[in-house]
């Protein structure tokens, strides 16, 4: 209900103000209740100072049939309103008990509080004497009459009314003192400060509100540009949520490849990944396996080499107990190209190898460094240089011993090799030759792997690698993953070596790379490796059985849409961590704007649209696309709505509140004349209307907008248990079954973790009671007390 005529306005005695209203539905609404703050208007019943609840106050007839009412606001609480200070009012009419009060943003008022000066009494005592000695008409009746006046004479009451004036006059000159302070100004001059510096306030926001935005409104002009400024302007105007996007992180570069920097994803429990909230390394490169090893004390060092500045150096990042991970410390320094780490523990000694190219000279070399008693040693070249040699795999087994497989270039081609180190030296003066495996003319692509497995009568030396070959019945070559194995520890003997097998892909067309074989604490090997049977690269997983040489399924890791290489298993402080190198965006939290996250797509390079890989595909135009594109220069040259990929255009994805057109219109287009005083002079945006979000039951633990949302599940479980029934005090043994259930439960004495009872007092009977649990949160919960 709206009242009619509403009006405040300050009384000339000071201090006070005199609210004055029509009633025009006093049946319905008898009852009246007066909200007083300062800065804004009162939002609610009891949202502020409550100067009035009740009937409505000084109430009187008027010729059109309203009641009129008023209410002066002096002394509340025994404390007078302070002057040169607007006040504002809502009233909120009501009815029955309790009261039911309605609300209408129009029973609203203010006025400012003016302060008595004594400028009657200043003008009074500036008049000759002679005009107090003959001021003696007293008034002869003080109805109306103000107390101070009422022992006054005629001449000092006359004054007392261009000196009530003169004091308000008084009062809003010092109140023009605040027309420079935000939060003092009257609201209804807001809009004239904020035209001061150019901001145009939002009218349909509440003063308070628009007193922030005028305060903040410099802050924010310092920042035109910047996303948070974008969203929070967004925020302000239609209170949706959004996300912005910069496409021309979208458009392709010819000479900015696709970057991979070093994730990391942890299994909790079989079947159970966790992948980190932020990359493990942000040292990226376009290829590279990050390799691991773990000393006596339990830390462990992780290896990588990284592309910086036209230069590529190995760097290393340790894993301290009860410290975490440290910063990334290089470890190679000079001219040379130093890639493709490789290392293993030996006893109490650390062992690192790389490959080294020399620039100037094109050949390879193996360099390698020990970490002893918290100490590196000096970079040594491994052999020779009479050959080149590079792609270092070791691994070291069961007896202490260190092999070391490497690719060795000779006449015939390249050729593979190796060594074993059994803590003192070399044991083969000269390297042996790995039997069965045929010169190539160009060295494998990427180093193979090695792992030592338990054996019957010692360890045994497996070596994985990959190659393309052609599948048969297929006319395209496809990456295949090899291996073989060594059945004995001795480096000398070459005939134990078994056959090079090719591992099977399911399906057969796929392909498979990049292996990297794990032995568990139960002596099983697992292969980790990438496939592309979703049209990218992805991790997989699969576990070898000794029994029938056959590959089988184990944990499967999650899907993920990025591309997925190189994977490196370790444990860490007890946990299986994953390391890979993966070409997924970093996320940034805004300082200024918390609820804004944006993501760095500069990190990936330029990644490529593929047509088989479905997955990248179905993200295109989706706020999560990172795939890359030539530029879109719109029809005919000019660019509308629909031009999206192009190195100007930022993309506002808006999630409205309701699916209502006319509602999303109106917003759109009050963004439209607003956007642009917070964007740089040569961008130009486009909206993407989201699906609107409702209120609805909570079905995942994630946003509904996670890429890969944990659906809530639910679990039954059943447990018996036997307790023992004790009587209650002062309850004889022939009227023990007489006790109603409720109280019998009382008497229980507390299950024993094998299922039993405890026993304080010999049984009377025992009940077998059957109950079943829920666990929708890991919390198991019995249905009944």
């Amino acid at each position: 209900m709206r009242l009619a005529d509403l009006c405040a306005a300050a009384s000339p005695d000071g201090n006070t103000i005199r609210l004055t209203w029509a009633n025009p539905d006093p049946s319905g609404h008898p009852g009246i209740r007066i909200v007083r703050r300062t800065g804004t208007y009162p939002r609610s019943p009891d949202d502020g100072v409550v100067v009035f609840d009740g009937p409505g106050p000084g109430t009187r007839p008027a010729p059109d049939g309203k009641l009129r009412h008023s209410f002066v606001d002096a002394n509340q609480n025994k404390a007078p309103l302070k002057g040169e200070t607007v006040y504002y009012y809502s009233l909120f009419p009501f009815t029955g008990s309790p009261p039911r009060y309605t609300s209408d943003p129009r029973n609203r008022c203010r006025a400012l509080s003016t302060s008595p000066f004594g400028s009657a009494e200043a003008m009074y005592g500036l008049l000759p004497r002679i005009y107090h000695r003959y001021d003696t008409e007293v008034p002869k009746a003080s109805a109306g009459i103000p107390e101070h006046l009422r022992e006054a004479g005629q001449l000092r009451r006359f004054l007392d009314l261009p000196g009530s004036v003169l004091d308000q006059l008084h009062s809003h000159a010092r109140a023009s003192l605040d027309l420079h302070n935000r939060d003092r100004i009257d609201g209804s001059l807001l809009p004239l400060l904020a035209r001061w510096i150019g901001w145009k306030p939002d009218y349909r926001q509440e003063l308070d509100t628009q007193r922030n935005e005028v305060r903040n409104a410099p802050h924010l002009y310092k920042t035109v540009g910047l996303i948070p400024t974008v969203e929070a302007t967004v925020k302000r105007l239609t209170n949706w949520e959004s996300r912005t996007k910069e496409f021309v992180h979208n458009i392709f570069l010819s000479n900015t490849p696709e970057q991979l920097m070093v994730w990391a994803m942890e299994r909790h429990a079989p079947g159970k990944w966790r992948e980190g909230a932020g990359p493990f390394s942000v040292n990226a490169a376009c290829d590279g396996r990050p390799v691991a090893a773990s000393l006596g004390d339990g830390t462990t060092w992780v290896f990588t080499h990284a592309l910086k500045k036209n230069r590529c150096d190995i760097w290393g990042k340790q894993h301290t107990q009860g410290e975490g991970w440290s910063p990334s410390v290089p470890l190679t320094e000079g001219d040379a190209l130093d890639r493709d780490p490789s290392t293993a523990r030996q006893e109490d000694t650390l062992w690192l190898f790389w490959s080294s190219l020399d620039a100037a000279k094109g050949s390879w070399c193996i360099c390698h460094r020990q970490f002893r008693n918290g100490r590196w040693s000096h970079a040594e070249v491994f052999l020779d240089t009479r050959f080149q040699r590079k792609n270092p795999a070791v691994v070291s087994d069961s007896r202490g011993g260190l092999w070391l497989f490497w690719q060795e270039k000779h006449d015939q081609g390249w050729q593979t090799r190796y060594n074993r180190h059994d803590g003192n030296a070399w044991q083969l003066v000269t390297p042996a030759l790995v039997p069965g495996c045929p010169h190539t003319p160009a060295p494998l692509l990427h180093p193979p792997m090695a792992c030592s497995l338990p054996g019957e009568t010692g360890p045994r030396i497996g070596l994985f690698w990959s190659e393309r070959m052609r599948p048969t019945g297929h006319g395209s070559k496809k990456w295949r993953v090899m291996y073989r194995f060594k059945e004995g520890a001795d480096p000398h003997d070459t005939s134990d070596w078994g056959a090079v097998t090719c591992k099977p892909c399911t399906p057969p067309d796929a392909g498979e790379t990049d292996p990297a074989p794990w032995v568990d604490d139960s002596g099983r090997l697992h292969l980790f490796f990438c496939s592309d049977t979703t049209g990218g690269w992805s991790l997989r997983t699969e576990r070898f059985d000794e029994a029938t040489s056959r590959w089988e399924g184990s944990d499967e890791l999650p899907a993920s849409p990025y591309t997925e290489r190189f994977p490196c298993p370790v444990t860490v402080s007890g946990t299986l961590t994953i390391l890979h190198r993966a070409c997924k965006p970093l996320r940034h939290k805004s300082a200024v704007y918390k609820a804004t996250e944006t993501r760095d797509l500069r990190c990936c390079g330029s990644i490529t649209a593929a047509a088989g890989n479905t997955t990248k595909n179905a993200r295109h135009g989706s706020f999560e696309d990172f795939q890359t594109y030539t530029c879109d220069t719109g029809k005919n040259g000019r660019k509308d709505d629909t031009t999206w990929y192009s190195r100007e255009t930022l993309g506002i994805y808006l999630t409205p509140d309701r699916e209502d057109p006319e509602h999303i219109l109106r917003n759109r287009r009050l963004l439209d004349g607003v956007l642009h005083r917070f964007l740089p002079i040569q961008a130009r945006h486009v909206f993407i209307i989201e699906p609107a979000i409702y209120a609805e039951h909570v079905y995942t633990y994630d946003a509904p907008t996670a890429e890969t949302p944990r659906v809530i599940g639910e679990e039954t479980a059943a447990s018996l248990a036997t307790m023992s029934i004790e009587t209650l005090p002062g309850v004889s043994d022939h009227h023990a079954d007489r006790i109603p259930q409720w109280q019998r439960l009382k008497s229980w004495s507390p299950a024993t973790p094998d299922g039993g009872s405890v026993k304080t007092s010999p049984p009377k009977e025992n009940i077998h009671i059957r109950t079943w649990h829920t666990g929708l949160t890991g919390d198991d919960e019995p249905w009944n007390s």
